[in-house]
Formats: C-alpha cells, sequence, structure tokens
C-alpha cells in the first residue's frame, strides 16, 4: 500500500528546564550493534558529528546528552491527548535507508510506526510517523508533537511559509545556552499545517494536527530537528529547505 505524506515537519525545538548543569564530562556513547534481522534495542544510543550523544526511548522520543545538550524530552508524539507508547523495548535498523524504526507502538486508537534517521552530514534527525487508522470508519486523531529542552528560551519567533505568508510552517528559538532553537511543522506550500504553541515564558513547544484519517488507512507526518548556532540561521535554514531534495532520501512505498 502506498502511504501518502500529508504533512512535513522540519527544524528543531529547545525548550528550558530549570535543572542545575552537572560539570561531569560525559562518557563516549557507544552505538548499538544490531542483532538478527537489525533489531537494536532501546534506548538506541548514537553520536553526531558536533560530539553529541542522542538516545531515542520507547515510543521513539528522545533526549540528548554530552557537552551542553539541547534536549531534555523532543519528538514526544501524543494521540488525542495520550502519549504514544511501546510495550517492547526493541527497534530495528532498516539497512537500506539507516532509518531506525519503531513499528510497534500505541498511539491510542492509531497503530503508529515511527521512521528516524540521523542524517549527520545535514546535522539534523528526521522522523516520520505513519498512522493507521485500524477501524472500518473514518475517524478524525488529534496529533500533537511536543519538545523540551534543558535551557531556557530568552526570544522566539515563527517563521512563515515563503510561499504562502498568511500561514507559519515553523519556529525559532534563541536559548540561554548560546544556540537556537528551529521547529518546522510543515513543508512549503504545504496544504496541512498544524496549529503551533508557545506559551511564552515556558520551556516546550506543541505542534497540533486534526487528521481525518478514512477506515483502515495511513498518513504520515515527518519532522526534523536540528540544533542551529544562532536565530538568523534557524531561519535560513527553514527559508533554505528543498522539498524535494527530502523526499528523495524516503522509501519509495512510504513516499
Amino acid at each position: 500500500m502506498n502511504r501518502t505524506i500529508t504533512a512535513a515537519i522540519w527544524g528543531m525545538m529547545m525548550v528550558a528546564i530549570a535543572t542545575p548543569i552537572s560539570s561531569a564530562q560525559p562518557r563516549p556513547a557507544m552505538r548499538n550493534q544490531p542483532g538478527v534481522g537489525g533489531v537494536v534495542n532501546l534506548p538506541y544510543v548514537i553520536n553526531d558529528a558536533n560530539g553529541g550523544i542522542w538516545r531515542i526511548y520507547q515510543g521513539g522520543w528522545m533526549q540528548q546528552q554530552g557537552n551542553m545538550p539541547a534536549y531534555s524530552q523532543g519528538a514526544m508524539l501524543m494521540i488525542n491527548g495520550q502519549q504514544a507508547g511501546q510495550n517492547s523495548n526493541q527497534a530495528k535498523l532498516d539497512e537500506k535507508t539507516g532509518e531506525l524504526v519503531l513499528s510497534d507502538v500505541n498511539g491510542n486508537g492509531l497503530v503508529v510506526e515511527r521512521r528516524i534517521l540521523f542524517d549527520k552530514t545535514n546535522s539534523f534527525v528526521r522522523y516520520i510517523d505513519v498512522l493507521r487508522n485500524p477501524q472500518n470508519q473514518p475517524q478524525t486523531f488529534n496529533v500533537m508533537i511536543q519538545s523540551s529542552t534543558n535551557y531556557g528560551i530568552n526570544a522566539a519567533q515563527y517563521v512563515p511559509d515563503p510561499k504562502k505568508k498568511e500561514q507559519n510552517i515553523g519556529w525559532v528559538a534563541q536559548t540561554g545556552a548560546g544556540v537556537a532553537v528551529v521547529e518546522v511543522f510543515a513543508g512549503h506550500n504545504s496544504k496541512v499545517v498544524p496549529n503551533m504553541s508557545w506559551p511564552q515564558g515556558n520551556n516546550f513547544v506543541q505542534a497540533s494536527f486534526s487528521l481525518a484519517i478514512a477506515g483502515g488507512k495511513e498518513v504520515a507526518i515527518m519532522h526534523l530537528h536540528r540544533v542551529a548556532a544562532s536565530a538568523d540561521a534557524g531561519v535560513q535554514f527553514i527559508s533554505g529547505l528543498k522539498d524535494n531534495v527530502l523526499l528523495k532520501s524516503i522509501p519509495a512505498a512510504l513516499r
């Protein structure tokens, strides 16, 4: 069955938590060695090109560790107000795409597959959340992506679609850690865009989609998470995204 990506999310979120920063140096992370069929245990650990350490936990949410880590809890998936969960502590590595695939996620009425790609070349983490309605009748679901970080947000701005100035597709925040957060929730000229919410003074950002899914059918949303050196760099990242280039790396059946 071909799957349709109805919305695209690019970027990165940073949200602050008032937690003391430890002076201890983090231990080097060891990447999980896949077993039979590419199976790996969760949390799955990977080092990025900048020395950061990323962990993917049950349900697919992520956390960053290392020197001044940005995320405390990123890419959390909520379905109708309930966090998507997972009974097992395992995922698989797709040998063709390099994606980490969590295929047994429970989504409060939806069957969820989370496909996570660590793009070291372009320094972002890409999520594709495939959502299937297992019922015979159509249903509408409130799907929300939420992230929080370890540092406060000094200033933030929404970024409009260069092709549709009346709708925002992303969010950029300058944090107390000296780096910026960039979160893009839809592609350029997208027909489906979420409602973005950042309560000023808080350390989390949310993007909510209202998705009508036919009985037995699937939709998918894509989101990228990335740390930018500054707010200006974050805006440039969003503006310079090329949808056709990003879609080329997605498996053909999913496209």
